[in-house]
């Protein structure tokens, strides 16, 4: 075999190791040993908000470091959502602009600030973002008392998230729904609630880009809280207020003769069948139907025994009513029907 027959494997050998070292998936692949160094976003929080009226919110905030030779002014995130709207970002104290580029099943925001940022440097970064693609509604639950709704979440960095800490915030009134078998993937490491919304908290010590995460909750709101609009979720605080607002109009009609009543002059059968019951009966009128039993016999000086034998005949007879209030015996004349 000549010399050159010899190089020929050789030369083969070095072309390969060439192309395998320049592959994508060596340079970027789940490996910390890849000869280009990812930008990394230390204790990075990223946090899915349902709990608004309208679209679902997405906020990620962490600390960045270029960890390239060169500058950079151009930052990129990745979101696999198909449909975003960029809100707002800052990098450092520095408001900066967004640019959302859609692919196929995700979205890609480039940040271009003002101040370059050094190797090695590091800036926070915050970024708000809405969609009103983070969650799908998947029709009734089987008794027909909840709307089904199922939020599926991937995260796939085009950055190393190191420390990431996941959060989502469900819709107000949002339960699990015990009837699907894992409602929660992977299993929370945390979770909250206010009284009306539950949160769940996922942590991630590390992920590569390439790497993928899948967040998947299946929950369910109630359908009288749900139905007609964005508003309905107080609708049964409208019923409420309603029904008592119909009680009360009752009430009030109800009332309205006595009412009127009240602005007549009061008739009483002042008619006794002996003069002493008489003197009584018109004492009583004379102090607008309504008399303590003590001033009866002090003004008419009768004894306490006598009056108090009388107005058990005038009680019995239905022509006065006494009661008490404290230690005194108050006398009320019965109006005439």
């Amino acid at each position: 075999m000549d010399k050159a027959t010899k190089k020929v494997p050789l030369i083969f050998f070095v072309i390969v190791l060439h192309l395998a070292l320049s592959s994508p998936l060596y340079s970027h692949g789940a490996s910390a040993q890849s000869l280009e160094p990812f930008n990394i976003v230390n204790d990075a929080e990223i946090e899915v908000d349902l709990s608004a009226e309208e679209d679902g919110l997405i906020r990620l905030r962490g600390n960045f470091t270029n960890t390239r030779e060169e500058s950079l002014q151009n930052l990129e995130f990745r979101f696999d959502l198909r449909h975003a709207v960029f809100h707002s970002a800052k990098v450092g104290n520095e408001n900066v602009t967004g640019t959302l580029q859609p692919a196929d099943r995700y979205t890609i925001l480039r940040l271009t600030t003002q101040q370059p940022i050094e190797s090695q440097e590091s800036k926070i970064v915050e970024i708000e973002l809405s969609s009103s693609v983070l969650e799908e509604n998947v029709g009734l639950g089987d008794n027909g008392t909840l709307e089904l709704y199922q939020m599926i979440y991937y995260l796939r960095p085009v950055n190393e998230y190191r420390n990431l800490t996941f959060l989502l915030a469900l819709r107000r009134h949002a339960i699990l729904v015990s009837e699907q078998t894992t409602p929660l993937f992977p299993k929370p490491d945390a979770n909250y609630t206010d009284g009306t919304s539950m949160g769940f908290t996922w942590k991630i010590e590390r992920i590569f880009p390439s790497q993928e995460r899948v967040f998947i909750v299946k929950f369910g709101v109630p359908v009288t809280i749900r139905m007609g609009s964005s508003d309905s979720v107080y609708w049964p605080l409208f019923l409420l207020l309603a029904g008592f607002g119909g009680a009360t109009a009752v009430l009030i009609l109800q009332r309205i003769p006595e009412f009127i009543r009240s602005f007549q002059p009061q008739v009483y059968s002042v008619n006794g069948s002996t003069k002493h019951e008489e003197q009584i009966l018109r004492l009583i009128a004379k102090k607008d139907g309504t008399c303590p039993q003590r001033v009866i016999y002090e003004e008419l000086d009768l004894s306490q025994s006598m009056v108090s034998m009388i107005l058990t005949g005038l009680e019995e007879r239905g022509v006065v009513k006494r009661f008490k209030e404290g230690r005194e015996n108050i006398v009320h004349l019965i109006e005439n029907p």
